[in-house]
């Protein structure tokens, strides 16, 4: 008796389920038309007040926390000349990936790339591990992107 009730209970709970069919088209927040595209955010002042300082601090150090990939790192008279021939061929081997000659006391350091995450960070990597097996990802100030 008891298995008949139970499942007689979960027909008519399959069947109620199975009845509902919500699309967004009957929901009127998914019309296209209900806003007439236009959208507005609700949002705090202090969220605002945030916003707009993150903006003022990155736009002042020129940049924001990212990822970039080192290539090469050295110290002595030759580093600067050195650092300079690595970017160089860098460059030409990757156009579209801009490198950078840095220089952290009393290294110079050629970095590559502006990377919002490190995953973003690890594709380039993998892609110049042959070319430079010392490479590593390091974190820092990258510029904005250009749109």
């Amino acid at each position: 008796m008891r298995y008949w009730i139970l499942l007689l209970l979960s027909l008519f709970a399959i069947a109620c389920v199975s009845a509902q069919s919500i699309t967004p088209v009957d929901i009127h927040y998914f019309n296209n038309g209900a806003y007439n595209g236009a959208i507005k955010i609700y949002q705090s002042d202090k969220m605002e007040s945030f916003f707009e300082n993150y903006t003022g601090i990155c736009k002042k150090r020129n940049g924001f926390w990212g990822y970039r990939v080192r290539i090469f790192a050295d110290v002595g008279p030759n580093a600067r000349r050195q650092a300079n021939e690595t970017k160089v061929k860098f460059s030409n081997a990757y156009p579209k990936t801009k490198a950078y000659v840095v220089y952290n006391e009393p290294n110079f350091e050629v970095h590559c790339g502006n990377f919002r995450t490190r995953l973003e960070a690890m594709g380039l990597l993998n892609s110049i591990k042959t070319a430079y097996p010392g490479a590593f990802v390091v974190y820092g100030i990258v510029e904005f992107p250009d749109f």
